[in-house]
């Protein structure tokens, strides 16, 4: 090779070397690391992972520890998002530098059932007591109520899926040890899978317990009965009508008679 040949080899291997430098520094290096947990902070394996980002999917599941590592990513505004059966969708939005790795924790929720029912009058509990026991052991208070709007603002609060709704008291009836309680407005919580059943403007009969920690009244997990909805002064139990009053000496018997 003369020296022409020789200088011309040179130039065109310093540039396919300048390129292929030049891409090489492009390539994406981004990392979005991390990991998926339950409320008691135990790893969730299985979870699916997208990393989306303009034209850009990218779907990966945590590893048996509910640890993730999706890499090969470019810089830029990244929108994450983690789904399981029986949990809700974790979502979060990040920006990601294009040579950095960032840290993404997520915990992740029990869904929120959306569902709800009520065993009265459809054949699913045979011959449910008129007053379940647990409603006797587990509350405070039965109350004659009107929603006056809901008070929250998210689609379901808490970690326990419950709803926050203000409502006027009509009527009360209390633990027998507790002796009588004056009470003109409330603030109740209610489990979401019953909401569709709670309305501004109604009036319903429900049992409830104190619950500190929201600064509410609670009306607890599911249990027959627990709420009950009040049409012109009477409330259905049972395939039959009872008007407020004989409904609450019921009530008032039944709690008298389970504490002696």
């Amino acid at each position: 090779m003369n020296h022409l040949g020789a200088w011309r080899f040179a130039v065109a291997a310093s540039v396919m070397c300048s390129a292929f430098a030049s891409s090489a520094a492009q390539a994406p290096t981004a990392h979005i690391t991390g990991r998926v947990a339950d409320l008691l902070k135990v790893g969730l394996p299985g979870v699916t992972i997208t990393v989306v980002a303009s034209e850009l999917r990218r779907q990966i599941v945590t590893d048996a520890t509910g640890r993730f590592d999706i890499g090969g990513l470019a810089g830029g505004t990244y929108t994450v998002t983690a789904t399981l059966t029986g949990f809700r969708t974790e979502r979060r939005t990040i920006e990601v530098a294009a040579t950095g790795s960032v840290t993404l924790n997520l915990t992740m929720r029990i869904a929120c059932a959306t569902t709800y029912e009520h065993s009265d009058d459809r054949g699913f509990v045979v011959n449910p007591p008129f007053v379940d026991a647990r409603l006797l052991a587990r509350s405070d208070v039965v109350a004659d109520i009107v929603i006056v709007e809901r008070s929250d603002t998210e689609a379901a609060s808490g970690s326990d899926c419950r709803r926050r709704y203000r409502a006027r008291v009509l009527q009360t009836f209390t633990r027998p040890r507790y002796g009588r309680l004056a009470l003109r407005t409330i603030d109740v919580v209610v489990p979401s899978y019953i909401s569709e059943m709670v309305v501004p403007g109604g009036e319903y009969v429900v049992w409830l317990s104190w619950r500190a920690d929201e600064n509410a009244f609670d009306a607890g997990e599911f249990i027959d009965g627990f709420l009950r909805p009040v049409t012109n002064g009477n409330v259905r139990v049972r395939r039959e009508t009872y008007d407020l009053d004989e409904l609450f000496k019921i009530f008032e018997d039944e709690w008298r008679r389970a504490v002696r």
